[in-house]
C-alpha cells in the first residue's frame, strides 16, 4: 500500500506551472477493521480491550472538548472553535439560530513529531498518468516472447498504457509508426482497449528505429496523442 501521486493539467491562472501535483490514498480502513490490524500487532491487547479503549477516549473527548478544553493527544491536539459576526459587541452568540451564521467548529492540529514520523515512513507510488486528456504510452513489444524488444513489419506488437482506446475506423486516430517527417499508421488491430492495443507492423515501416504513436479523442472533442518514451526496433 502506498500513497498514490500523480499530475493533473493546471487551471489555476494564478499558477504558472502547466501541471500540478494529484495525490490518492490506495486503499481505506474502517474503524473496526483499524482497531483489528492493532490487535493483530499487539499480542499484549485483544480486540475487545482496544475497542473499550478506543470507546473510554472518544467518550472523554466528547466530555473535555465539549466543555472548552483544549485536548493534546499523542497524534493532535483538538478543540472547540466560534465563527460568525455580530451587529452589536454585546449580542449574544447562538449556533443554535439557524438565521444567523454562528456556528462551532471542531479544530485538530496535528502533533508535529506524529507528523515527521508519518512523512519519514511513507511509501509514494508515482502513477505518472499525467494529462487525463493525453493517452499515455508506457510501453511497446513483440507479442513473440523470443523477441520482446523489437519487431519486424507483419509481425503484432503490443502496445501497453492508459487510455489508449480510439475507433480504429476513423483513419486519424489509431497507433502510429512516426520515422523522420513520415507517418504509417497500423491498419490491421487485433485488439483495442484502454490499458492495450495489438496491432501489426504495416509493410511501409522501415528497418530502423521509430516513435510509436498512439492518437484517440481521450475527451470526446479534441484528438489527443501520447508518445512512447523510448524509441522502438523494427527489424
Amino acid at each position: 500500500m502506498a500513497i498514490f501521486v500523480s499530475s493533473r493539467k493546471n487551471t489555476l491562472p494564478s499558477c504558472p506551472a502547466p501541471f500540478v501535483v494529484n495525490s490518492s490514498c490506495s486503499s481505506s480502513r474502517a474503524e473496526e477493521e483499524f482497531q483489528g490490524d492493532m490487535a493483530d500487532a499487539n499480542a499484549g491487547l485483544c480486540m475487545a480491550e482496544i475497542v473499550s479503549h478506543g470507546k473510554l477516549m472518544t467518550d472523554e473527548l466528547v466530555r473535555q472538548v465539549s466543555r472548552g478544553v483544549n485536548v493534546h493527544l499523542g497524534i493532535c491536539s483538538v478543540h472547540l472553535g466560534a465563527s460568525g459576526t455580530m451587529q452589536k459587541s454585546d449580542d449574544a452568540f447562538c449556533p443554535e439560530d439557524s438565521t444567523n451564521d454562528h456556528e462551532l467548529h471542531i479544530y485538530l492540529r496535528v502533533n508535529r513529531e506524529f507528523e515527521k514520523r508519518v512523512i519519514a515512513a511513507a511509501v509514494v507510488d508515482r502513477k505518472g498518468k499525467g494529462d487525463v486528456n493525453i493517452p499515455l504510452v508506457r510501453s511497446a513489444a513483440s507479442v513473440r516472447a523470443h523477441e520482446p524488444s523489437a519487431c519486424a513489419a507483419g509481425q503484432l506488437v503490443r502496445v501497453e498504457g492508459d487510455r489508449l482506446y480510439f475507433d480504429e475506423t476513423d483513419p486519424s486516430l489509431g497507433l502510429f509508426f512516426i520515422v523522420g517527417a513520415a507517418e504509417i499508421r497500423a491498419d490491421y488491430y487485433v485488439m483495442v482497449k484502454s490499458s492495450m492495443v495489438i496491432a501489426e507492423v504495416p509493410s511501409g515501416v522501415p528497418a530502423g528505429k521509430c516513435a510509436i504513436v498512439v492518437r484517440g479523442f481521450c475527451d470526446d472533442i479534441n484528438v489527443r496523442e501520447g508518445r512512447l518514451q523510448a524509441w522502438f526496433t523494427v527489424l
